[in-house]
């Protein structure tokens, strides 16, 4: 799960950074987006 994640972030690192918030939260289910704007 670890190197998953580090795998990841390394890929994600090499895009922009728009890519890489949006390739992390399209992880999220929607009720963390909603709670994630809801902080914002």
């Amino acid at each position: 799960m670890k190197r998953r994640l580090s795998e990841q972030y390394e890929i994600s690192e090499a895009s922009s950074i728009s890519d890489k918030v949006g390739d992390l939260l399209s992880h999220y289910p929607d009720d963390f987006w909603y709670f994630w704007i809801l902080c914002k």
